[in-house]
């Protein structure tokens, strides 16, 4: 987890260094909320789900997206998406 925050925050800072855009393709829905925008959820190569960060965490309805979501763990208690 450590190495992964660390990646996560370096990207995050060449994004703002160099005033970019990253594509950011992973399984990970929590790198994905924290990274992110934007989010396209997809499954078997097909678009499930898309919109904005807040839209996709806290109004979309679509039942892959919610599980992706109730799949990312918690720590401590808290969940972070």
């Amino acid at each position: 987890m450590t190495t992964q925050a660390q990646i996560v925050r370096q990207m995050m800072q060449l994004r703002d260094d160099y005033h970019t855009s990253i594509i950011v393709v992973t399984h990970n829905l929590g790198v994905a909320a924290y990274m992110s925008d934007y989010i396209i959820v997809m499954k078997q190569g097909i678009i499930e789900d898309q919109g904005t960060r807040e839209y996709i965490l806290k109004e979309s309805q679509n039942e892959y997206t919610r599980k992706l979501l109730d799949a990312v763990p918690s720590l401590g208690g808290e969940r972070y998406v």
